[in-house]
C-alpha cells in the first residue's frame, strides 16, 4: 500500500465502480498486485480501472471469472481461515446452518480474500481510506489527520452470511470476500466501523450464520482480529473494545483521541 502511494500519491480506490455500477468493479487488492510481485497476474487481468467489470464479464461469457481472478493468492489467505480458496459454483456449508449456493452468479469461481479495506462509515460514508469510489475517492495519507498509527487500513474479514436472519429461511450465501473486486457487492472489499458492525459480528467460526451484518471485520482467531494500520504496523484488536473506540479507529479525521485499546 505504501509503495502504491509512493508511486501514485494516493491509496488505491477500494472499489472502482461507476455511476451506473457503483458496487461493481475492480478492488484495491487487484490494484496493488504489481506491488506484491504479481505484475504478470495484474497484466493478465488488465483492469484499466473500469467500473462494472464483473457484471460485464458475466453478460458476455456467462459464469466464467475474468481470467486471473480465479487464482488463489497465499498473501490474501489467513492460514486459520476455513473459507474455500474460491467461491464455489455449487453449495457450501454455512457454519451452524445448512449448505447453500452463492446468492449471485457474479461471485462464482473468483478467488477468496480473507482481508478487506477500512471503509470507515461510522461518522460518514467517506471517512475511511478504502471504500467504493462513488462514496470515497482516492485517499492520500495526508488526509489521515488523526495520525497514521491511529487509523485502520486493512483487516481480517473472513466470513460470509445467509440471505436471511432466520436460519429456517436461508436460501443462499451473500457477501463472499474476493480479491479481484466487488461483484455488485461492496461488502466483498471493505468492512465498516459502524457500531452495528462490530468485530466478529456477534458470531463465531462455528455459528457464522448468526452474523448481525455484512459489514463486519471477522477472523477465525478467538477474541478479535488482526488489522494493519496506515503507518504499516499490524495489530490484534480485541473484539470487546468499546464501540466508540472502534468507531474512532475507523475515522481518519474525527479528531477524537483513541486512548488504550
Amino acid at each position: 500500500m505504501h509503495n502504491y502511494h509512493d508511486t501514485f500519491l494516493v491509496l488505491p480506490a477500494g472499489l472502482m465502480g461507476s455511476a451506473s455500477s457503483p458496487d461493481d468493479g475492480f478492488g484495491w487488492a487487484c490494484s496493488i498486485l504489481p506491488f506484491i510481485e504479481q505484475k504478470a497476474l495484474y497484466d493478465k487481468i488488465n483492469p484499466h480501472g473500469r467500473g462494472g467489470a464483473l457484471r460485464e464479464q458475466l453478460n458476455r461469457f456467462g459464469v466464467v471469472p475474468i481470467p486471473g481472478g480465479e487464482t488463489p493468492l497465499s498473501v490474501y489467505k489467513c492460514p486459520s481461515s476455513q473459507l474455500p480458496k474460491v467461491v464455489p459454483d455449487g453449495n457450501w456449508r454455512l457454519p451452524g446452518a445448512g449448505t447453500y449456493p452463492p446468492s449471485s452468479r457474479l461471485m462464482r469461481g473468483y478467488a477468496v480474500n480473507d482481508y478487506k479495506g477500512a471503509g470507515g462509515s461510522c461518522n460518514r460514508d467517506d471517512d475511511g481510506v478504502l471504500g467504493k469510489i462513488t462514496e470515497l475517492p482516492w485517499t492520500r495519507f495526508a488526509q489521515v489527520t488523526d495520525g497514521l498509527s491511529n487509523m485502520l487500513l486493512t483487516g481480517e474479514s473472513s466470513y460470509v452470511l445467509g440471505n436471511s436472519s432466520n436460519v429456517a429461511s436461508i436460501t443462499s450465501i451473500i457477501a463472499w470476500p474476493i480479491w479481484i473486486g466487488g461483484p455488485d457487492s461492496d461488502e466483498s472489499i471493505r468492512f465498516n466501523g459502524r457500531t452495528t458492525a462490530i468485530i466478529n459480528c456477534q458470531c463465531t467460526p462455528t455459528t457464522m450464520y448468526r452474523a448481525i451484518s455484512d459489514d463486519c471485520a471477522f477472523s477465525w482467531h478467538p477474541g478479535g482480529a488482526q488489522f494493519s494500520f496506515c503507518d504499516g504496523s499490524v495489530r490484534f484488536v480485541n473484539q470487546n473494545l468499546s464501540t466508540q473506540t472502534w468507531c474512532n479507529l475507523n475515522g481518519r479525521d474525527d479528531g477524537k483521541p483513541l486512548g488504550d485499546f
